[in-house]
């Protein structure tokens, strides 16, 4: 799919999106969950502590993995 085939009904204004203080507050959101990955090889190597919740595994199972 080519992003250029994209079509969005209504106007969208995202000129004050770079102010969103959204990386302050330290927080995932309720329906979210947070992975950090070693960059060589992609290993999990932390979750927050939502992921149960959300994926089903814990942050051990995701380390055993």
């Amino acid at each position: 799919m080519n992003t250029n085939d994209i079509t969005i009904p209504f106007q969208v204004d995202i000129s004050s999106c770079n102010k969103e203080a959204i990386h302050i507050l330290r927080l995932i959101q309720p329906d979210g969950v947070l992975l950090a990955l070693r960059k060589v090889d992609l290993t999990i190597i932390q979750v927050s502590n939502n992921t149960f919740k959300i994926l089903c595994f814990t942050a051990l199972m995701a380390i055993i993995l």
